[in-house]
């Protein structure tokens, strides 16, 4: 069975002594919760050892107040506490189920859970760190580790690099680097540009690694600051595409200057090639057109 224990003896005294003084009078006592009657509480529901004070239970040596919890129906928990308002109602309550549950009755349990091993949950009831919570959490100043040394925080304020600061900022719809002097390394602490990025899961076979994955009709832009602007991308039609446009609206023509699709064929000029090398346009050559050893050179018309 669960228990609970408060170690501030003065104080719990007065509680305890309190609660002996509303069932002795009966002055504004609320009933308990149906099936916590004293003949559940080991006969006596309340017991007392000098300035100790059991409720349900003998108090342990030294211990100013002792809760024993019961366990009502065919549910997990063992029930400790229950706190009514001033109409009687009940609204919270606390039992132990595996932890510590402090629960918001009729509506939630888990609003508070200390497990078994010091973990505390808000909102889940298995909190695998130190503090688990299933949801989001609203801090007014930045959320800091001391973690590999310290002086790296999460702030929506951003801070400078080094000396304890995070080095973002965060507008609400960009977040950059504060100091844009600096590089940013993935995988690396030592970047040797804007961004470098090292490793990533296996591929292939051949030993090739995600660095940097695009779903969609995601692109890499090239030349943003220029008038064309060049793209490269995938359109999930399994074909890869290199285009140019003239603008960053979306009303801008997409021009498909190079295509490869998965067989190895390559467009330029078509976004439907049906050879190793489809063209569609003039080909202009400054030297030979040379075909390997023992094969030939056809020029098909028509």
């Amino acid at each position: 069975m669960g228990m609970i224990r408060f170690s501030n003896k003065l104080a719990y005294t007065f509680i305890a002594m309190g609660i002996l003084a509303i069932l002795a009078v009966g002055i504004n006592a609320v009933a308990p919760n149906p099936g916590h009657d004293a003949s559940e509480l080991d006969v006596a529901p309340i017991y007392m050892s000098g300035s100790n004070v059991g409720i349900g239970v003998a108090p342990n040596a030294g211990e100013p107040l002792t809760i024993k919890g019961i366990r009502t129906g065919s549910g997990s928990a063992d029930s400790l506490i229950m706190l009514k308002d001033r109409d009687g109602v009940n609204q919270w309550h606390l039992n132990y189920k595996g932890g510590l549950n402090f629960v918001e009755t009729g509506d939630a349990d888990y609003r508070l859970f200390i497990k078994n091993g010091g973990n505390i949950g808000i909102g889940t009831s298995a909190p695998t760190q130190k503090l688990d919570v299933a949801g989001q959490i609203h801090a007014t100043g930045d959320i800091c580790t001391d973690a590999g040394g310290g002086g790296k925080c999460l702030s929506s304020a951003g801070g400078s690099s080094g000396g304890g600061g995070n080095g973002w900022t965060n507008t609400s719809t960009s977040v950059y680097v504060t100091d844009t002097a600096d590089n940013v390394g993935i995988g690396t602490s030592s970047p040797n540009g804007k961004l470098n990025i090292v490793g990533g899961p296996l591929w292939t076979d051949a030993g090739w690694a995600k660095g940097l994955r695009l779903d969609g009709t995601n692109t890499i832009e090239f030349g943003g600051g220029a008038t064309t602007k060049y793209g490269v991308g995938n359109a999930n039609d399994n074909k890869l595409y290199y285009f140019y446009t003239s603008t960053e609206t979306t009303t801008g023509a997409a021009n498909y200057y190079q295509v490869v699709d998965t067989s190895g064929n390559i467009g330029i000029g078509t976004v439907a090639p049906t050879q190793k090398l489809t063209v569609a346009g003039n080909i202009s050559v400054d030297n030979v057109i040379k075909a390997p050893t023992g094969k030939d050179i056809i020029i098909q018309l028509g």
